[in-house]
């Protein structure tokens, strides 16, 4: 699949040259824009009108089993199979993990990237699962639930059964 933005090809979900959500055509992307008009703005219709954060502008990303890589934005993410906002993690950016095994929990982990971008830390949320965190060159740990750890560039974060790598942008 083509991206929309900056043409780069790739068949998981988020460019993996500039971030962007794969699967809409320039085309699609003009016709939406002829047919918003003042009188109906996005978020009037239910659409989802959220700004992309810049790959080169993301500190970590996280690389899915495929090959998908998602940059992290400062402040909290949340990642599972189909997660929702919690409770004292209002405004918390939600990522959907394809996990065909269902083994990572719907709300699985918290990540939560420093306003400067260079610390990514994460909790497991009391998933069923766990979260098993590798850091390099260092033993593996299964995380207690709402304890946070530090992640270094590298690190595969085992969620459930689902792995995913935490990179350090550069």
């Amino acid at each position: 699949m083509e991206c929309s933005r900056c043409g780069a090809s790739g068949d998981g979900r988020f460019c993996t040259e500039c971030g962007a959500t794969l699967g809409t055509r320039s085309s699609d992307s003009a016709d939406a824009a002829q047919r918003n008009d003042a009188s109906h703005a996005p978020s009037d219709r239910g659409e989802v009108d959220e700004t992309l954060l810049a790959a080169r502008r993301a500190g970590w990303r996280l690389e899915l089993p495929d090959g998908t890589r998602i940059p992290l934005a400062s402040g909290i993410t949340l990642v599972g199979r189909k997660p929702v906002v919690q409770q004292g993690r209002l405004g918390a950016r939600l990522i959907r993990l394809p996990d065909a095994t269902r083994s990572a929990s719907k709300t699985h982990a918290a990540l939560t990237v420093d306003p400067a971008g260079e610390t990514l830390t994460v909790a497991d949320l009391g998933s069923t699962n766990g979260t098993l965190l590798s850091n390099p060159a260092a033993e593996p740990v299964e995380l207690v639930a709402n304890q946070t750890a530090h992640v270094e560039s590298g690190a595969v974060l085992m969620l459930g059964d689902l792995p995913v790598t935490a990179h350090r942008a550069t």
